[in-house]
């Protein structure tokens, strides 16, 4: 008996401290992406980072205006080289699953935005991209 209530207070526990680390820092230090090459991590962005050393750029896509960094400056800033491939790590629409997308340099232009949203989270954004393929909650960039 005593041991059922110890395994439902570390649950509660451990549900509780993983929810309250998902939560955006109102200061901006937390670290929101990771940029890896050849599974090294070659930066680690905050959004004070971010603001502090890339450009905020606007995208209009289908209407609505995308504000955040552009994809092309993100990774050139990071040290990204010649990538040839990136895969985009994140959530799906309604945030209730993982995606990967793959994306060649080719595809890329001045419309693939790393918007801010309200939540203090990057979501990908590309004129090219059909929404239901935005990636929310973007967490990596891992590129080749």
């Amino acid at each position: 008996m005593r041991w059922k209530a110890a395994t439902i207070v570390v649950v509660v526990f451990a549900v509780i401290g993983c929810s309250n680390a998902a939560e955006p820092s109102g200061g901006g230090f937390e670290v929101v992406l990771l940029v890896t090459q050849h599974g090294d991590t070659i930066a680690a962005w905050t959004l004070d980072r971010l603001a502090a050393e890339l450009p905020l750029a606007e995208v209009e896509i289908d209407g609505q205006v995308q504000r955040g960094h552009l994809l092309l400056d993100l990774l050139e800033a990071s040290g990204a080289g010649d990538w040839q491939r990136a895969e985009v790590i994140g959530k799906g629409e309604g945030r209730a699953f993982d995606v990967v997308l793959e994306v060649n340099a080719a595809e890329v232009d001045t419309t693939w935005i790393l918007d801010i949203t309200n939540l203090g989270t990057l979501k990908l954004a590309a004129d090219a991209l059909p929404k239901e393929q935005w990636v929310r909650d973007v967490s990596e960039i891992a590129v080749e």
